[in-house]
C-alpha cells in the first residue's frame, strides 16, 4: 500500500507540474505563436518551404551545381551557411 501511495504521490506531482506549465505565461506565449501566428514586437518569422517539382508534385531533391561540394571547397559551418543564405 505504501508503494502505491508513493506512486500516486509522484503521479500527482507530475500532474501538478504539468498544470502549472499549462497555466504559465511561457506556455500561453508559445501557443499564441504556434497556433495563432502571433509574434513579439521586433521579432520576425522566416518560413522555409521545400521546392516542389512541377512534373510529379514531389519535393525536388536535386542539388544544383552551385550548392554542390567538391573536395577542394573549404568547410563552412552551418550557422555561417544560414547567415549567407539569408543575408547575402
Amino acid at each position: 500500500m505504501e508503494k502505491q501511495a508513493q506512486e500516486i504521490d509522484r503521479e500527482n506531482f507530475a500532474v501538478e507540474e504539468r498544470l502549472a506549465y499549462l497555466e504559465s505565461e511561457e506556455y500561453k506565449k508559445k501557443e499564441a505563436k504556434d497556433k495563432l501566428g502571433l509574434r513579439d514586437p521586433g521579432e520576425f518569422v522566416v518560413f522555409v518551404k521545400p521546392r516542389v517539382s512541377q512534373e510529379n508534385n514531389s519535393i525536388d531533391s536535386e542539388i544544383s551545381p552551385a550548392n554542390s561540394v567538391t573536395p577542394n571547397d573549404p568547410i563552412i559551418s552551418n550557422p555561417l551557411k544560414w547567415w549567407q543564405y539569408f543575408f547575402k
